[in-house]
């Protein structure tokens, strides 16, 4: 029986013993936390991308955020001056600061920490007053006050939220009343087109890549049908990427969503046989 022990030897020495090797140095990696090197590389992926966009997602922007001159702020103290205030849930790299408003006061909100030097670099050469920058997702802006801001700006940001009604309901909140949501956001395709199937079949691995952004997500009727809104504004439009990326980042979805004004209850009258009544 020499030899099932000379065969046991050679599996233990070449096979088992490996294996094991394997499994510990795997189990090890597993174990830690690449996070913070995630975080950067999105980071820098953001800032990256922000120099991309060209064509009709630039004048897509240009006539969406053009709109934000229109508005009248709710704080006095800025709209004697002229200002309005602005929050930008996702606000990444800053790669929308090149559309605001000459001197807006700027709320900025992002779930990756990484992303603000790449902001204030962008601030150092745009006329843009930063107020705040808080690390926190777009679900929970409990850092910010109700009625705190004229307008919310939003792209390629809902794409990753789990619950996007609550999103909305936090944008709604932290809205002046009559102030305005701008959304520039990236959708599935259509029903029957062959992109939307390539978009299902590497879905799992963008949301792996890209911090939980979906391709697949449906956005138009979810804002369209939104309680929180008087009156929602939307186009498709298809950005002029390269075709391979344009594959997964199209459609976008752009539009204006308005906060309900508040209205005024009217005075409570009584009737002549209460008052009557209540005198006895």
């Amino acid at each position: 029986m020499a030899w099932i022990d000379s065969v046991l030897a050679s599996l233990l020495h070449n096979v088992f013993l490996p294996l094991i090797v394997l499994s510990v140095c795997l189990r090890y990696a597993l174990q830690r936390d690449y996070t913070a090197r995630r975080l950067k590389f999105q980071a820098w992926l953001s800032n990256y991308m922000s120099y991309r966009e060209t064509g009709a997602m630039l004048e897509a922007k240009e006539i969406l955020f053009g709109k934000l001159e229109s508005i009248v702020s709710r704080d006095w103290y800025l709209r004697n001056l002229g200002l309005i205030r602005i929050l930008e849930i996702g606000a990444g790299s800053g790669s929308n600061l090149a559309f605001y408003p000459r001197n807006c006061h700027l709320v900025a909100v992002d779930s990756n920490p990484f992303t603000a030097s790449y902001l204030r670099r962008k601030l150092a050469r745009v006329p843009v007053l930063l107020e705040m920058f808080l690390v926190q997702n777009g679900g929970s802006l409990n850092n910010v006050k109700s009625c705190y801001v004229d307008a919310v700006v939003t792209t390629h940001v809902l794409c990753g939220v789990k619950d996007l009604d609550a999103v909305l309901k936090e944008i709604a909140r932290v809205l002046a009343p009559g102030g305005k949501f701008f959304y520039v956001e990236h959708m599935r395709h259509d029903p029957g087109d062959w992109r939307r199937y390539v978009q299902m079949l590497i879905d799992p691995l963008w949301r792996r890549l890209f911090n939980g952004c979906s391709l697949t997500q449906e956005l138009h009727d979810g804002i369209q049908k939104s309680a929180h809104f008087s009156s929602v504004s939307q186009c498709k439009v298809y950005s002029a990427r390269s075709k391979f990326v344009g594959i997964f980042l199209n459609p976008v979805l752009v539009g204006i969503a308005t906060k309900r004004e508040f209205v005024r209850r009217r005075p409570m009258k009584l009737s002549n046989a209460f008052l009557t009544t209540r005198a006895m």
